[in-house]
């Protein structure tokens, strides 16, 4: 029973933390890849590169080595610790490590399932960052929020159930009263990755 209440508890810190967000109107530039981003930054790239022969110069900052470079750097500021601390709090997060080890660890029946899951999880990001929909900001925090805060939920529940004594159940109301304190006291900066 005390496994439950925390797994609850840690979705109430979940939501408390996207609450957060919904004082915002819109993701800042830096989370949405356009394509006016490339070209500029291809010329720094190609300007950076006094000195160097042309023919150099082109097969390292071409157009297709460029945009591979640009992507993975929007959407990798996705998965940085600071924007996800914000998004999921700091039990949410401990829950996805969790839920990625227990579902690379171990053997469950429907690991196919799970795999999916996590190719899901992996791909939900690219939504906002290439796609950028315009719906209101409000659901697309909830869109991109909730399925992590499940699979982080999938984590904690793992973690807890192969719990036989209680320092699992305690490293977890830790980082519950953790999460709540840096929710009230030091306020997330969620306007770091939003516009008021």
């Amino acid at each position: 029973m005390l496994k439950k209440i925390l797994a609850v508890a840690v979705f109430i810190v979940e939501l408390l933390t996207v609450g957060q967000w919904f004082l915002c109107r819109q993701f800042k530039d830096f989370i949405h890849l356009s394509s006016l981003n490339q070209p500029l930054y291809l010329k720094g790239l190609i300007n950076n590169d006094s000195g160097v022969p042309l023919l150099i110069v082109r097969i390292f900052h071409n157009k297709i080595i460029g945009f591979l470079d640009i992507f993975v750097k929007y959407y990798l500021r996705f998965w940085d610790d600071r924007f996800l601390l914000n998004l999921l709090s700091i039990v949410g997060c401990f829950g996805i490590i969790l839920g990625i080890w227990y579902l690379v660890s171990r053997n469950f029946n429907n690991k196919k399932y799970l795999w999916i899951t996590l190719i899901f999880l992996l791909m939900l990001p690219l939504v906002e960052i290439v796609f950028e929909p315009h719906v209101n900001f409000i659901y697309k925090v909830i869109f991109l929020a909730l399925p992590y805060q499940i699979f982080s939920i999938f984590g904690i529940w793992q973690f807890l159930k192969k719990d036989t004594g209680n320092l699992r159940v305690l490293l977890i109301i830790c980082l519950i009263v953790v999460s709540i304190w840096w929710i009230s006291v030091l306020q997330p900066d969620v306007y770091n990755y939003c516009v008021r």
